[in-house]
């Protein structure tokens, strides 16, 4: 919460308990996870397409996926 929302909160609910839920940690959490994965999916994209018409030895990792099997939407 903003700090004015918590002065206020406070003020009229002096003996409210401020909870914090799991999903809205979540979901905070997530978010920015999801953003880096679609950069290196997207960068992933731009390395093979600089490689077009070229024979590329696609980098697999120890699970066996290429990097943009890993990056996968």
């Amino acid at each position: 919460m903003t700090g004015s929302i918590k002065r206020i909160s406070k003020c009229f609910f002096p003996h409210a308990v401020q909870v914090i839920d799991r999903f809205h940690v979540q979901k905070l959490a997530i978010k920015p996870l999801k953003e880096l994965r679609i950069k290196h999916h997207w960068e992933a994209i731009e390395i093979k397409n600089s490689f077009e018409g070229q024979s590329l030895d696609t980098e697999v990792f120890e699970n066996g996926d290429s990097r943009k099997q890993l990056s996968a939407l």
